[in-house]
């Protein structure tokens, strides 16, 4: 249900500004009413940016370190628990983001 929402979002915006850039307009409703971890126009682009590093490097066999060197691992539970989304910090400020 909220993946519609979304999508209908960005589509209402897309059509309100004559049908212009519709990746463009996807990634910032995303990026406003979710948070990175859950943005799935990020996690697209980060992936397109690691397919491009990966063909530029020399292909060949790799320990395990330098894998998980080259290939970070998402960011900890505890991390993505406290993250907030713009509009959800704008509407809702925590006693921290008050002061």
């Amino acid at each position: 249900m909220w993946k519609c929402l979304y999508n209908f979002c960005a589509y209402v915006v897309w059509v309100t500004f004559r049908r212009k850039d519709l990746k463009g307009i996807q990634e910032e409703v995303g990026r406003l009413l979710r948070s990175d971890t859950f943005n799935p126009a990020i996690r697209v682009r980060q992936a397109s940016e690691e397919q491009s590093k990966k063909k530029t490097t020399v292909t060949g066999k790799v320990c395990p370190p330098e894998r998980r060197k080259r290939n970070p691992k998402r960011p900890a539970i505890k991390s993505i628990i406290n993250q907030r989304s713009p509009v959800i910090v704008s509407l809702l400020p925590s006693p921290k983001e008050k002061s």
